[in-house]
């Protein structure tokens, strides 16, 4: 009940950000799974240095059957999956940027 509270009173406009707490609403109702994926909630908005500039993981979750974090970008839309971002990264290459400096 405190983190809907919260959330709803953060007032966020994006379709991605309502996305990403939506999916984080529902996994604090399922022990902290998301989407029946087996992965488990741990933060959102994660901040990280990257060598390019900042960067922010939408979603970090723990996968316990292979010990694993994975990093989750959200986009607003299909099409924006392959739009490039401010690093001129498409989501995949977003993910994969900031599971790389969250190793190092």
């Amino acid at each position: 009940a405190g983190y809907v509270a919260k959330r709803d009173s953060l007032g966020r406009g994006s379709v991605e950000e309502r996305f990403a707490l939506d999916q984080i609403a529902a996994a604090l109702s399922n022990g902290l799974e998301l989407g029946g994926t087996g992965w488990l909630f741990l933060h959102q908005e994660w901040r990280i240095v990257l060598p390019e500039g900042p960067g922010k993981i939408d979603l970090l979750a723990i996968d316990p059957g292979r010990r694993r974090l994975v990093v989750i970008e959200c986009k607003a839309s299909r099409a924006d999956v392959d739009a490039p971002d401010s690093h001129g990264w498409n989501a995949a290459e977003q993910a994969d940027a900031y599971a790389l400096a969250m190793w190092v």
